[in-house]
């Protein structure tokens, strides 16, 4: 880890969706875990990280949360998360695999924390898994609900194109950063200006 870049980490990810290996969670279990964790565990584990990272750094603490039905549970302030994420993939193959969450405002879902849309397809109507029937909806139709839906923020998936879901495209966080300077950091904006 490189303490020279401390000041610039907003926040720490503490586990990405741990939906998948909880113990109580049953119908979200993933079929690869042998040994799931008591929630309790790893709830313990949480808050003492997210107490560390406190103590040492100005950054933020954050779950990334797979299933809207799981969020609540991420919201006990012992845990001492700053800002949930919520993640989502619809598939109108599979609606009730997982719940498509556009359309609903982040003061809706019934947490007290923050909300950022932490992972969502960035170009899903063009790429995604072959088994997958994505909504149309598209990055800019994402960006525009977290804004006016009352998300921290939205991360969309993926930057790097490691999965089927591809690279996410640029022309719409151009036309983003253009409509909603303020809330595009200026380093990345000359970036995508150009």
């Amino acid at each position: 880890m490189r303490s020279d870049l401390g000041s610039a980490v907003l926040a720490y990810e503490l586990m990405n969706e741990p939906d998948f290996v909880i113990e109580e969670w049953e119908r979200d279990v993933s079929a690869h875990v042998a040994a799931p964790l008591p929630f309790g565990l790893l709830a313990e584990l949480v808050a003492d990280v997210s107490d560390l990272v406190h103590e040492s750094s100005s950054a933020l603490t954050t779950i990334g949360c797979a299933r809207l039905h799981n969020l609540w549970a991420w919201d006990d302030v012992s845990l001492g998360l700053d800002l949930l994420q919520l993640h989502t993939y619809p598939n109108l193959r599979r609606p009730k695999a997982d719940t498509d969450v556009f359309g609903m405002r982040a003061g809706s879902l019934g947490v007290q924390r923050p909300i950022v849309l932490g992972e969502f397809p960035g170009n899903g109507p063009e790429q995604h898994p072959r088994d997958v029937q994505p909504p149309p909806t598209m990055l800019e139709h994402y960006l525009e609900f977290a804004v006016h839906g009352g998300y921290a923020g939205a991360w969309p998936w993926s930057f790097s194109g490691t999965d089927a879901y591809g690279r996410i495209p640029a022309e719409p966080l151009r036309e983003f950063a253009l409509r909603y300077p303020a809330l595009v950091n200026p380093r990345a904006t000359g970036a995508l200006l150009r």
